[in-house]
């Protein structure tokens, strides 16, 4: 199966996950993480053998949900779905989770209001994917982490992460496509008056949040 094809299964699947709307999916990773499975180069033995994950489906659904309540100001029942997300992903064995695995799951924490918890897993994704500056390239993990450390008290460290993310964003303003909600979050958690940033190409808007 190549990469093509899995993101196509991907989209077949879950055609009703509006990854653009709700927290962040790495489609790419995820299509990489199905054409891997598929040729049992992670799981031993072709399409993965004995060592099946849980269905991605309904880690998904709380996933999505949780970010429409969000978007609601429904917060409580959020953090709620937040939590059922992260307690389905926590079921997948550590030794099979991918960077992938670990950033969602890192999300769904930090959403379901354990930042210390939410803070290992993204530190454990960033691990796998070799990320040792903050980007944006990498998704919204390094977004994350700079918020978990506004929320714990390191507002000088989340600075220093927000200041680089948004030197990266000025310079490429693709990537406010899928961020500038991390972005907008971190802005208030930090009292940072908003600044302007170039637009983002026109192929890029219909993205936007």
């Amino acid at each position: 199966i190549t990469k093509s094809e899995a993101l196509e299964r991907f989209w077949n699947t879950y055609g009703n996950f509006d990854a653009n709307k709700d927290d962040a999916v790495d489609k790419d990773e995820f299509a990489k993480g199905m054409a891997e499975r598929a040729q049992g180069q992670r799981f031993g033995g072709r399409g993965g053998g004995a060592q099946r994950r849980p269905p991605r489906a309904p880690w998904m659904e709380k996933f999505g949900e949780g970010g429409r309540l969000l978007r609601e100001g429904k917060e409580e029942e959020a953090k709620q779905a937040y939590s059922e997300a992260a307690k389905i992903l926590s079921t997948i064995p550590e030794k099979d989770r991918n960077a992938a695995d670990w950033g969602y799951l890192g999300q769904a924490l930090y959403r379901a209001g354990q930042p210390e918890e939410a803070r290992k897993a993204l530190e454990k994704s960033l691990e796998l994917r070799s990320d040792r500056t903050p980007t944006s390239r990498s998704g919204p993990r390094w977004w994350y982490m700079a918020m978990i450390l506004a929320q714990t008290g390191n507002e000088q460290k989340a600075q220093e992460y927000y200041d680089v993310l948004f030197a990266e964003m000025k310079a490429n303003p693709s990537l406010r496509r899928n961020n500038d909600r991390y972005r907008n979050e971190l802005e208030e958690m930090l009292s940072i008056a908003p600044k302007p940033l170039p637009d983002i190409p026109a192929r890029d808007r219909k993205s936007v949040v």
